[in-house]
Order: structure tokens, then C-alpha cells, then sequence
């Protein structure tokens, strides 16, 4: 695929600097399009003036998104502490706001492979399992290929579905050589870039599940063939944008040396300082000693005000 080919307008996400340095397997970030309900950046609006939330047609049960009623205490208390990870973490961006189609990385470890030493593995994995909100959210465990001094790595994902079946929609070409479709589950989709024999193809394809900007997958690929190529390491700069646990590092994509900010890299800082905004408002309400926790935090963001839940009716409060 040209990278001229690329026709996202909402791309983003993090930190495809690291494979250039020799990880070329973990990658922090995303990109695409909004979700059809996302209106891109909103403006500021009186709160008296914005409707009501729409209730969308998918939405659940508030008490059915991430339930934990399968769980057992120790697995529920595994599940609150991971989904604050998350939220403090850019899979904020994933799980509110429709930036982000995939975030990883807010759990990361190593298992042994001689023996093999599965118990991390297995309640991260069985946790994860519970993370549903109809079919809108999907989370799981990446468990890379590339082994590093006897033992194999893995991370934790997030993924918000309709804003993945965009991106693997509009990029059909490159996902396509791939055999990957929006029908295919999640975990299909970042085993099969994870385990793409070229490197030019694993950069692109994490880089355009993970919400980066078109232009920056195309830069990151370029300098990375031309790494290649040539033993030259290409000049860069990096986009950052904060989370609630760090100012950068987190939410980071690579472009030209001094490039200037693009219309897009702007509307993503516009974007993500909303959601932080918002976030940390209600952190302050929902964490801490006595009080509801991540979980709660999450369903009430979510909730259309009578008890049915959906990612899009945060998008829809933000600017409230």
C-alpha cells in the first residue's frame, strides 16, 4: 500500500518510536477515523443547551457492562485495579472519546516458557474475559512472539469495536493482504499483524489499529525501511499528549523533525485534554478510600442517565 493511500482523518496513538529502537513488537498507540457518532472535536456548549443523551441501540444493562458476577474477590479486586490502570493510562482515549480503536500496554509481564509458568497469564486473560459492554468493548492479552532471554511478553488490550471496524474498513487495501475484515475478533487482528514476518507491515498495522495519524504510519514506516536499508537512524520528533499518570510517554507518535503541529495532531490535543479534563473530575468523585471506584466511575460515564450503559454516551456528555 502507498503510503499516500492512507485516507484517515482521526489516527493517534502512541509510541511507535520503541520498534525502530529494537521492539518492534510493542507499540503503545492508535489511530482512524472517528466512529460515525463522534463529531470530531466538539465546542464548548452550555449545558442547558445540549440534549439529552440519545440511548444507543446497542446499549446494555448497566449492571452487564464489565460485569464482575462470574468473578471471584480476589479476580474482582485483579479487575478494578487493572480498569484504573487503564483509565489512567491512554486507554482512556479508547474507552471514552473515540480516538483510540486499540490501547495496550496497561498491564505488561513476562511468563517462563521452560517451564512454562502461566498463572499471571491466566487471571489476566480470565479478568479481561469480563470486560463487555454488549459488543462494543473487547479486552484481552497479546502475548508476542519474540522471545527475550527465555521468557515471552505479553500485554493488556483494549478495544472499542465500532471505532476498529472503521479503521480495518477504510483501510481495506493494507488489512486485506492480511486477511482481516471487521468480522474478525479482535485478538484475530493483533495476532495476525504481531506475527507479520515484515516489519514494514507490523509498523503500519499496529500503527493504524493504535490511532495514529495516517502521516505519522507513513514517516514511521519510511524511516523504518530506510533504517533498514541503511543503518541510518532517521531524525525525529514526537507528539505527546498527556494522561492522568504521566505528561508524555504515553499517548506519543513520531513525526518529521520539526515538523510543525498539523491540523490534526491539534485536534487531537484539543481532543485529549477534554476527556483528561473530564476524567480527572470524576476520578476525584469516584477513587479513593470509601468511595465507588473505577468500575462505577466507568458505568456512570457511560450511563444514558436511566440505567443503560454504551461508549457513545460519554462521547456525547463530553463538553457537559
Amino acid at each position: 500500500m502507498s503510503p499516500r493511500s492512507c485516507r484517515c482523518s482521526h489516527l493517534l496513538l502512541a509510541a511507535l518510536a520503541a520498534l525502530l529502537a529494537g521492539a518492534a513488537s510493542f507499540l503503545p498507540a492508535q489511530s482512524i477515523e472517528p466512529c460515525p457518532s463522534a463529531a470530531g472535536v466538539q465546542p464548548e456548549v452550555d449545558a442547558q443547551d445540549l440534549p439529552a443523551i440519545r440511548r444507543h441501540p446497542a446499549a446494555v444493562r448497566r449492571e452487564e457492562c464489565f460485569s464482575t458476577a462470574g468473578l471471584s474477590p480476589e479476580d474482582a479486586a485483579r479487575s478494578e485495579q487493572l480498569l484504573l490502570a487503564a483509565l489512567d493510562n491512554e486507554a482512556l482515549y479508547t474507552l471514552v472519546g473515540d480516538l483510540k480503536p486499540v490501547s495496550e500496554g496497561f498491564h505488561q509481564s513476562r511468563f517462563p516458557i521452560n517451564p512454562p509458568n502461566l498463572d499471571e497469564l491466566q487471571w489476566i486473560k480470565r479478568v479481561l474475559a469480563t470486560w463487555r459492554c454488549g459488543t462494543e468493548i473487547e479486552a484481552g492479552a497479546l502475548v508476542f512472539a519474540k522471545l527475550q532471554q527465555g521468557e515471552r511478553y505479553f500485554s493488556a488490550w483494549v478495544a472499542r469495536r465500532t471505532c476498529l471496524d472503521l479503521a480495518i474498513e477504510q483501510q481495506h487495501e493494507f488489512f486485506g493482504v492480511l486477511g482481516l475484515s471487521p468480522l474478525e475478533r479482535t485478538e484475530v487482528v493483533l495476532l495476525t499483524i504481531e506475527r507479520s514476518e515484515n516489519p514494514g507491515e507490523r509498523w503500519r498495522g499496529f500503527g493504524l489499529v493504535f490511532g495514529y495519524p495516517c502521516e505519522a504510519v507513513d514517516f514511521f514506516v519510511r524511516a523504518g525501511n530506510h533504517q533498514a536499508e541503511t543503518g541510518a537512524f532517521v531524525q525525529r520528533d514526537f507528539r505527546n499528549y498527556p494522561t492522568f499518570s504521566r505528561e508524555t510517554g504515553g499517548f506519543v507518535y513520531a513525526v518529521p523533525k520539526l515538523a510543525p503541529e498539523s491540523n490534526q495532531d491539534a485536534q487531537i490535543r484539543t481532543r485529549t485534554a477534554q476527556i483528561l479534563e473530564a476524567y480527572r473530575l470524576r476520578r476525584e468523585r469516584f477513587v479513593g478510600a470509601d468511595k465507588p471506584g473505577a468500575l462505577e466511575l466507568l458505568r456512570e460515564w457511560w450511563d444514558d442517565g436511566t440505567g443503560w450503559c454504551h461508549p457513545d454516551h460519554a462521547t456525547q456528555q463530553l463538553g457537559k
